[in-house]
């Protein structure tokens, strides 16, 4: 009988992998039992990316766990590896290619002693396709990490969780990141991670990591791995691309060199540093380390900062990296009008800066103190930026200086604008505007925390009279001062029908 398209179709390798690439486990198990073309394949995508090495070792012998009192439950073998154990374990084990830890199951010491005793045939990888791995563990797999990784490792992840949060102590760390360092020399993306403070021969391990990674691309370290030292180390990754800086604890202060290396961040693209270093900490980086090619700056730090660090935190990037083409800045803490440190005088001196970057496509600032903005202010900055598509100032401090009315003067400056949010005063809003002046290709406009002052009718009509017909009406999206809230969801919901008209 002839095939089918169908059936030639699905007897078909390439084809079926990138079928069961988008199944579920769940239906991959069942894809395996059809016949052994099916079964190869998905068998592949089952054991493609894992949640531990417990379904491996389960591979060499059985594993069973137990718990000493007062203690986490350790898996350990049942029986020591036999020599037939390894060829069921070869089976499987070349179709790994990520280990995500996301099941935190950890192992006796006698279990990586079994597979080093045991013999494993020599010359050939445990893990021979293994590109990712990600581990928080803290028990002895910590040590043993070394055995499972080598050439084709391109990321990895590990928390360094000493004994005083319950790990291990750090020279048992830095054991194993030398290891790294010599068996996966082509890592791309390294995440290194600690819950307390590192000592100064750990840091020195962290160096001679970072300096033998030079193939690095991505880089995510936590602050208390950060030191004059290694930050000076990661400055010389010739292929960094991303550097970012975040945790939950709290550190010291990082002391920045004023003596940083020649050709520093030579290929580093984005910065990002989440609820860590003020903007001070970060624009003393930025003129010791003068990354020139750097096009994304994206910092969110804890305390709220003044008009004079978000002005000098722009004024530095724009100049060091003339490339820069998006700048969040977000502080988590709000300012209050009744602030005694709120600088009511400063706003207009921090957007009237001198811009020399015409490639900026973004400008982010949440939580900043009162901008005061005024259409003479927005006019001179949008006319500096003219590659502006996404604008977005959420300030919330105190009455909004920027009259809604202003939308149509700013509109012909704004031919890329698709994402605008601004802080606007609506006061005796008049249901018209000048004909035909409207945004080009704006997508989205945020009020943010601006009051509706005006009746709802009339400000529904300017706004559909100014902004494009697809173009969305929004607000802040964190969930406070519920009656604005409620009162611009009647602007936003009448503006369909107005459109219709």
């Amino acid at each position: 009988m002839p095939s089918t398209a169908t059936d030639l179709a699905l007897a078909t390798t390439e084809l079926l992998g990138q079928i069961f690439y988008h199944c579920p486990v769940a239906q991959n198990y069942r894809n395996a039992l059809v016949c052994k073309t099916w079964s190869d394949e998905a068998l592949n995508e089952v054991w493609r990316e894992l949640k531990s090495l417990l379904p491996l070792l389960n591979l060499l012998a059985p594993l069973s766990s137990y718990a000493e009192e007062g203690m986490p439950p350790l898996y350990r073998f049942r029986r020591h590896i036999r020599p037939h154990d390894w060829a069921i374990f070869k089976k499987y084990s070349w179709r790994v290619h990520a280990i995500n830890n996301t099941i935190m199951a950890d192992y006796c010491e006698s279990v990586f002693i079994d597979i080093v005793v045991s013999n494993p045939p020599p010359g050939s990888e445990l893990l021979p396709n293994l590109q990712r791995w990600k581990y928080d563990g803290w028990g002895p797999l910590v040590k043993f990490i070394p055995l499972f990784i080598h050439s084709t490792l391109t990321t990895f992840h590990v928390c360094l969780m000493g004994q005083e949060d319950g790990g291990w102590p750090l020279p048992v760390y830095r054991r194993t990141l030398l290891y790294v360092s010599d068996k996966a020399p082509n890592l791309k993306r390294l995440s290194l991670t600690s819950w307390g403070r590192i000592d100064v021969e750990t840091k020195f391990a962290i160096n001679s990591l970072l300096s033998s990674l030079t193939r690095l691309e991505t880089l995510f370290v936590s602050p208390a791995i950060l030191s004059t030292m290694t930050f000076s180390a990661i400055a010389r990754l010739p292929h960094l691309k991303s550097l970012m800086v975040s945790s939950d604890a709290t550190t010291e202060k990082l002391v920045v060199t004023t003596a940083a290396p020649r050709g520093s961040f030579p290929s580093l693209k984005t910065l990002s540093s989440y609820d860590m270093f003020s903007f001070q900490t970060v624009t003393d980086v930025l003129k010791a380390y003068r990354p020139s090619s750097l096009s994304d700056l994206d910092i969110t730090t804890r305390h709220k900062q003044s008009i004079s660090a978000y002005s000098s935190l722009i004024a530095t990037v724009t100049s060091v990296s003339p490339n820069i083409r998006s700048i969040s800045l977000r502080s988590k803490e709000q300012w209050r009008s009744d602030d005694p440190e709120l600088d009511q005088s400063s706003g207009v001196l921090f957007l009237s800066i001198e811009y020399h970057c015409s490639n900026l496509t973004c400008l982010s600032l949440h939580n900043p103190p009162p901008l005061h903005l005024s259409v003479e202010i927005m006019i001179d900055l949008l006319n500096s930026l003219p590659s502006l598509h996404t604008l977005q100032f959420n300030e919330s401090t105190g009455p909004p200086n920027l009259h809604l009315s202003a939308l149509p003067i700013l509109a012909p400056l704004c031919p890329l604008m698709k994402i605008l949010t601004l802080y606007m005063d609506t006061k005796q809003i008049s249901p018209s505007c000048p004909q035909d002046v409207r945004f080009a290709r704006l997508e989205t406009l945020n009020v943010g925390m601006s009051p509706l002052d005006s009746p709802v009718r009339d400000v529904a009509i300017f706004c559909s009279m100014v902004l494009p017909k697809a173009c969305n009406l929004s607000r802040a999206s964190y969930a406070y001062h519920e009656e604005r809230y409620k009162a611009w969801e009647e602007v936003i919901d009448l503006l369909p029908t107005l459109r219709l008209l």
